[in-house]
């Protein structure tokens, strides 16, 4: 039996992931099959099943390879002198300052992907570990401002990480769902001054 090179490897569930994220962001799950995803990699449906056995399966892995590659597009946005602030503020324009058409199709990966989770336990246990992973990226950030006398002493990081998750993704998710023409723009700058008056120092 012939060996499996790691790397062809790495670079075929690659191939498909983006392939089903693009998929998966046009058309949503329930409106996506493997055949789509098949046709946009080029590769045959035999070959999809060789990496993801059902389309949850798919789903969860274009999932996690979204969240994992927009934390590392958050890291790249970073300098070593940037201030825990700035940090928030290019985190803040990664989510919100995109183009509309790439907002809306984050947007409907989010919104079904949330869906799915109210029914679906293996879902819903990979929803917390995104959450999870965001949390600790944020209060990471939070506690850098607060230690160096940045941010204001009594935020409580934790609970800070938990709001601006919430809001960041309130307002993703708005901007997809109810605006015909959202304005993003005032959006992103709207936010930014809010979190802004509520965690720097006087």
């Amino acid at each position: 039996m012939p060996k499996v090179n790691p790397e062809h490897e790495k670079a075929r569930r690659k191939q498909i992931l983006e392939a089903a994220l693009a998929c998966f962001m046009e058309s949503g799950f329930h409106e996506t099959t493997v055949d789509d995803v098949a046709a946009a990699a080029e590769l045959s449906k035999g070959a999809i099943y060789t990496y993801f056995p059902s389309k949850s399966d798919l789903f969860l892995g274009a999932v996690d390879y979204y969240q994992r590659q927009k934390i590392a597009r958050a890291r790249d946005l970073f300098t070593d002198g940037d201030t825990a602030f700035a940090r928030l503020e290019k985190l803040a324009e990664l989510f919100l300052g995109g183009e509309e058409s790439q907002v809306a199709g984050e947007g409907m990966l989010e919104l079904e992907f949330r869906s799915e989770a109210f029914k679906n336990p293996e879902f819903r246990q990979k929803l917390v570990e995104t959450h999870r992973r965001w949390h600790d990226f944020l209060i990471a950030i939070i506690e850098e401002g607060v230690a160096s006398g940045e941010f204001r002493s009594d935020i409580d990081p934790q609970a800070a990480a938990a709001i601006l998750v919430a809001t960041v993704e309130g307002l993703f998710l708005d901007c997809c769902s109810f605006a015909d023409d959202p304005d993003l723009v005032g959006i992103f700058e709207a936010f930014v001054k809010i979190v802004r008056d509520g965690l720097l120092a006087r």
